[in-house]
């Protein structure tokens, strides 16, 4: 005969118990699931975020740096230290997006205002600067 009310406690313990062990597919798409799981446990962890925070503070000092009159040296540096940074950002945004979705990134306002700031990022490394990629692409550094 079953009992008239539920044992909460067992209950809960069964359902903890449950929540410990994860099944995956077979083949490929196992993989595929499982290699997902860790990318989202990674761009989820607070020392994922704590890191571009750092990062973001980086490229801000690294802007400030930035005025007339600095040395060749110091403004390849410069360049050098926002090309490192771009990518590094371009990784955090793809990232986030494979670990979460995209309609899941995109419901967040702030990976708005990330994302913008990626792609504009990129814009200039294509189209602005000395050795944009558009320069390249219409043989302006054949000399190089």
């Amino acid at each position: 005969m079953l009992p008239d009310s539920l044992d909460v406690v067992k209950s809960q313990s069964i359902i903890d118990n449950m929540n410990t062990h994860r099944v995956w597919p077979l083949g490929a798409a196992g993989l595929y699931k499982r290699f997902k799981y860790v990318i989202r446990l990674h761009a989820k962890s607070e020392a994922y975020d704590n890191f571009f925070t750092l990062f973001v503070l980086l490229s801000t000092m690294a802007m400030c740096a930035e005025k007339y009159g600095n040395s060749k040296e110091t403004t390849d540096l410069l360049e050098l230290f926002d090309l490192i940074l771009t990518w590094t950002f371009i990784y955090e945004m793809v990232m986030k997006q494979f670990a979460i979705g995209i309609n899941k990134y995109l419901a967040d306002s702030m990976n708005w205002l990330d994302g913008f700031i990626v792609l504009t990022s990129v814009v200039e490394l294509a189209f602005v600067g000395e050795k944009s990629w558009a320069g390249y692409i219409k043989g302006e550094f054949d000399d190089i």
